[in-house]
């Protein structure tokens, strides 16, 4: 008998957890990594194991939007020193 349970569920918590971050539905996820929507729902239902590569572009994802959220921000200050980081 083959045992086709998920190994290590961590992963699928891991990655709805970072799909929340990102604010990104499985369908928008699966859209920005190029991967069918079918697969990205067998990660998060513990059916299959996603690449690490996955979770990496996910957390890149969400640093970069960050990053953008924050320069928005300071631009709309108006002071080119926000743009600065506070180094001491």
């Amino acid at each position: 008998m083959i045992d086709n349970s998920y190994d290590n569920p961590c992963d699928a918590t891991r990655l709805r957890r970072l799909l929340l971050r990102a604010n990104l539905s499985q369908r928008a996820a699966a859209d920005e990594l190029g991967v069918n929507e079918r697969l990205m729902r067998r990660w998060c239902a513990y059916e299959s194991t996603p690449p690490k590569m996955v979770f990496l572009a996910l957390e890149r994802l969400i640093d970069l939007r960050s990053r953008i959220e924050v320069t928005e921000a300071s631009s709309r200050s108006g002071k080119a020193a926000d743009l600065i980081p506070n180094v001491e």
